[in-house]
């Protein structure tokens, strides 16, 4: 009798496991899928509408942010995007109208650059785009250092620095 129990319990035992690989084999499968739809179909296409949605806001305010994507690059850098800012800014505004927010958008970001321009104590400012991406600023006809510039420039003089005070002669 014991030896009926033992047989039967091993049975289980191996009907269980069979029943556990089937279900592993199921969530792998499962997982498999969670991922296609999501990384190879779903994601793609909230990017695609993502894209289509930035594109639209650019040419519907290119008018009115254009003009200070130079001047608000310079300071805060070349790869600084006016429209996703704004975008994104509204986005989490208060402000339910888009061209409303848009509009007092502008008119800060122009109070900013005034306010750059008076404690430079300069009447003009302007921001020249180069191709490679940087970005050359003149007041009053006079180039300013910009400040990726001054980092450069910073970051040579520390390294500069750091080499000096190194004794190798412990080294060698």
């Amino acid at each position: 009798m014991e030896q009926d129990v033992y047989d039967i319990a091993t049975e289980f035992r191996n009907i269980i496991n069979v029943l556990v690989e089937r279900v592993t084999a199921l969530e792998e499968r499962n997982a498999e899928l969670e991922k296609t739809v999501f990384d190879d179909i779903l994601q793609p296409a909230k990017d695609a509408m993502d894209k289509a949605d930035y594109d639209a806001f650019k040419e519907r305010y290119a008018e009115s942010l254009g003009p200070l994507e130079n001047g608000v690059k310079a300071v805060q850098g070349a790869d600084f995007d006016i429209y996703k800012t704004a975008k994104d800014g509204f986005a989490t505004s208060d402000i339910e109208d888009e061209a409303e927010y848009v509009n007092a958008f502008v008119e800060s970001v122009k109070g900013q650059l005034d306010e750059i321009k008076n404690a430079l104590g300069v009447d003009k400012v302007e921001v020249v785009s180069e191709p490679n991406g940087e970005v050359e600023v003149k007041a009053d006809d006079q180039p300013v250092e910009t400040e990726a510039e001054t980092e450069e420039t910073t970051e040579e003089t520390e390294k500069d620095d750091v080499e000096e005070d190194i004794d190798y002669s412990k080294y060698m």
